[in-house]
């Protein structure tokens, strides 16, 4: 079952440098790479239910990002989309459940889609704490183990398509 997770400290592991501004903190990777993360905002009060930990933690200390330029999103419990100050807006959880459905993905109704890689890759949490990841090209659902391994296995890709290039 997925547990606790830091994705602020995460990303400082990966960084070579932290901006901290109002709204938002950049994170500058070695190489050409930049995620950001939105500081939780006093207007965005949502209430998980008690079996969803894993959102619980990640939008404790954010609400929402971007990882590696802005193609893996982290959706924001807000009311709208967030545009930031890289140029990446921030989609609404809301919006990729939308926008997944339109590409074909199927959720079910206890699921909440939170995470995207391009919409080709949709995460969900559902009911018991099980983190899924939808395959849109594929047309698959896996069980995936944690939130950390995601990120460090996307994370890989990145490095390794960026030596390659």
């Amino acid at each position: 079952m997925p547990g606790s997770f830091s994705l602020e400290e995460w990303l400082s592991e990966r960084s070579r440098q932290i901006i901290r501004g109002r709204r938002e903190i950049v994170f500058e990777h070695p190489g050409r790479g930049k995620s950001l993360l939105l500081l939780r905002s006093s207007g965005t009060s949502v209430r998980w239910a008690e079996n969803a930990s894993v959102l619980k933690s990640i939008y404790s200390e954010c609400d929402g990002g971007f990882i590696g330029g802005g193609y893996l999103l982290i959706g924001t419990p807000a009311k709208q989309s967030v545009a930031t100050s890289a140029g990446v807006t921030i989609p609404t959880i809301d919006q990729i459940r939308s926008v997944s459905e339109q590409q074909g993905l199927v959720f079910c109704p206890n699921e909440i889609p939170f995470m995207t890689i391009g919409y080709m890759f949709v995460y969900t949490i559902s009911e018991g704490e099980k983190l899924l990841c939808h395959d849109r090209d594929f047309h698959t659902v896996r069980d995936s183990e944690s939130i950390r391994e995601v990120l460090e296995n996307w994370w890989s890709i990145k490095l390794a398509d960026e030596n390659n290039s």
